[in-house]
């Protein structure tokens, strides 16, 4: 499979500096202060956006034009179906062109830094994201150290049974947590109690979250793993990790208490009678998936191709399924998008033999893909601005690999 390449026509400076930034701009981005004393989360992601950007000036590297072309297909559909909704549109949707422009950022950052970037390397970033969740976690469980979190980050959704990290919303942050993990515990190279530990630890986060989609997902990507990955040592890994995870869990509950974690446990409704409408989530979420799908019957031909926009005027900014919010933000286009995460995978997973180490980012991307394909289910994953960086960074330190051996 032959693929063009274009130079970014920067100069460039030291790998050590590009290298630098790529770390920096992962690490700001997955802990930026997000409280408005510090601009809230839109601030700190146009500082993040910037520093991938200077990430990518610092290399002398090449860019994938079919990628680029693909990304400013999809921008021009979203000018385009900016302009054509313009009496719905408010303020904050303009921020949805910067959103695709930061995912392509991202990408290209990690593409020119493919050669001295390695999933090891990457994983001691998400070490360290995934120490910070757990603190954060605790201490907004303690209600300590007396408002100094809240004054850094936004804990809007910090409920009484729910805990955000550094992130604005519980979910994305357990699931971010679930995929820092899975590459952690089952890509890397590091020692097994280090891997119990980290794991036990991503658990009691998502645990504290109260994020039953990441709970789901935490068990439903081990099955996967298993069938997809068939490896002696990772299903030992996963039978030793098991218990370890389900007595921390226990113990969570012991410590503060089984009324702290009411919201976790409710999805344990299910089982008395399979029957998802048994979560009260899930019931108001179905209703309002029924509100939104009925916006269709009012598409007028064109918003067939580029649908309503961002939507926030019309009710669309908490939609809670990507295959419907995409849709329903912009039609035709907005499956072009989901198709265009397919292809970026897709083609690492097709030349995943050319080395080993783009075979280990082709399987851990394929799990990161299927936790934010099947949370799309109850969330917006591929389109939301902090779930799909880490999707984005392996595909691009796998195109950048692939490019190097052909």
């Amino acid at each position: 499979m032959e693929e063009k390449f274009v130079s970014n026509r920067v100069g460039g400076s030291s790998i050590s500096l590009r290298i630098f930034l790529l770390y920096s701009s992962i690490v700001f981005f997955l802990l930026a202060p997000t409280s408005v004393i510090f601009g809230g989360l839109k601030a700190c992601l146009a500082i993040s956006a910037t520093m991938f950007f200077l990430s990518f000036v610092a290399g002398r590297g090449v860019v994938s034009k079919s990628v680029f072309f693909a990304f400013l297909l999809f921008l021009t559909a979203i000018a385009f179906s900016f302009l054509y909704n313009s009496k719905y549109l408010v303020f904050d949707d303009y921020f949805d062109f910067m959103r695709v422009v930061f995912y392509f950022l991202v990408f290209t950052a990690a593409f020119i830094s493919a050669n001295e970037v390695n999933l090891d390397s990457v994983s001691k970033v998400l070490l360290f994201f995934i120490l910070v969740q757990f603190v954060v976690v605790i201490l907004q469980r303690l209600g300590l150290p007396f408002g100094l979190v809240e004054a850094i980050w936004d804990i809007e959704k910090n409920w009484a049974w729910r805990s955000t990290g550094t992130f604005t919303n519980p979910n994305m942050m357990a699931i971010s947590v679930l995929m820092s993990a899975i590459i952690y515990t089952f890509f890397t190279n590091s020692k097994f109690l280090t891997k119990a530990l980290v794991l036990t630890l991503a658990g009691l986060v998502i645990f504290a979250s109260g994020s039953r989609t990441a709970l789901v997902l935490v068990f439903l990507s081990v099955f996967v793993m298993t069938l997809l990955f068939f490896n002696f040592k990772k299903i030992l890994i996963s039978i030793f990790l098991a218990p370890i995870f389900l007595v921390s869990l226990y113990g969570l509950v012991v410590v503060f208490g089984v009324s702290s974690f009411g919201y976790s446990l409710e999805i344990l409704n299910v089982f008395d009678d399979f029957d998802l409408s048994s979560v009260t989530t899930f019931q108001s979420r179905i209703s309002t998936w029924s509100d939104l799908a009925s916006l269709v019957n009012e598409f007028s031909f064109l918003n067939y191709f580029f649908g309503l926009g961002p939507g926030k005027g019309l009710g669309l900014r908490y939609v809670d399924n990507e295959y419907l919010a995409v849709y329903l933000k912009y039609g035709f286009f907005g499956v072009y998008y989901l198709v265009l995460c397919c292809y970026l995978a897709g083609y690492v997973w097709l030349n995943r033999r050319v080395s080993k180490q783009v075979n280990d980012i082709s399987n851990a991307l394929l799990l990161i893909f299927f936790v934010l394909s099947v949370g799309g289910v109850t969330s917006e994953t591929f389109s939301s601005w902090q779930l799909p960086v880490l999707f984005f960074l392996l595909t691009g330190l796998g195109w950048g690999r692939i490019e190097k051996y052909k």
